[in-house]
C-alpha cells in the first residue's frame, strides 16, 4: 500500500467534521497554488 492511500483510508475513518475540514484545506490548497 502506498503512503498517500494510506492517508486516504485515515482521512475516510475521520469524523465527517473532521473530513471535510480537511477537504476545504486542500480545496484552499490548491486554489492558492
Amino acid at each position: 500500500m502506498d503512503p498517500f492511500d494510506a492517508g486516504a483510508g485515515g482521512l475516510l475513518r475521520q469524523p465527517k467534521a473532521v473530513w471535510a475540514t480537511a477537504g476545504a484545506s486542500v480545496v484552499a490548497f490548491m486554489a492558492s497554488a
